[in-house]
C-alpha cells in the first residue's frame, strides 16, 4: 500500500512539473528598449550561448553601432589632430624660422600641382589613345565592308613604305 501512495505521489509530482513547464509562458514577443516596439523574437539577436534576446532590437542595434562608429571615428580624428604638433607661420616670431615654413609650404603646394598636372595628362593620354584605337576600328570596319581586306602586318607594311 505504501509503494502505490508513494508511486502515486512521485507521478503526481512528475506530472506537475510537466504541467508547469508547458505552463510557463514563453514570450513570443519582445519590448525593444529603443523604439519602445513589442516584436517577434526574430526581430532581436540572441546573446551568448543562453540564446537570451538582446534589449535592442536588430533595426535599433544597427542605428546604435552606426552612431557609435561614426563617434568613434571622429574622437580619431580629433586625437589625431591633438597629437601633432604644427608650427604656425602666423604665430612663429623669428623671420628665418617664419621664411623656412613659408618656403616649405609653397614646395608642398607645386609639389602637389606638379602630381596633379602629371595624373591629369596621364589621364589625357589614355583618353586620346582610347580615341584612336576606337578610330583605327572604325576603319578596319569600313576597310572590311569596302571589300578591302588586309591583315594588320600588311597594313603595318604598307605603313612602313609609305613612310
Amino acid at each position: 500500500m505504501k509503494k502505490n501512495v508513494l508511486n502515486n505521489q512521485e507521478e503526481a509530482a512528475a506530472a506537475s512539473v510537466r504541467n508547469r513547464a508547458d505552463a510557463r509562458p514563453t514570450p513570443a514577443r519582445r519590448v525593444c528598449t529603443g523604439c519602445g516596439k513589442s516584436l517577434p523574437w526574430e526581430a532581436f539577436y540572441l546573446k551568448g550561448v543562453a540564446q537570451i534576446p538582446d534589449r535592442y532590437c536588430k533595426e535599433c542595434r544597427r542605428g546604435i553601432a552606426v552612431r557609435y562608429r561614426a563617434q568613434r571615428s571622429r574622437q580619431r580624428v580629433e586625437q589625431a589632430f591633438r597629437d601633432v604638433q604644427r608650427p604656425l607661420i602666423t604665430t612663429t616670431s623669428d623671420a628665418a624660422s617664419r621664411m623656412k615654413l613659408i618656403l616649405s609650404a609653397r614646395n608642398f603646394v607645386l609639389a602637389s600641382k606638379s602630381r596633379r598636372r602629371a595624373k591629369n595628362a596621364a589621364a589625357e593620354d589614355r583618353r586620346i589613345d582610347k580615341e584612336l584605337d576606337e578610330e583605327e576600328t572604325r576603319l578596319d570596319q569600313s576597310d572590311r565592308e569596302n571589300g578591302n581586306l588586309k591583315s594588320g602586318t600588311e597594313k603595318r607594311k604598307d605603313y612602313g613604305e609609305n613612310k
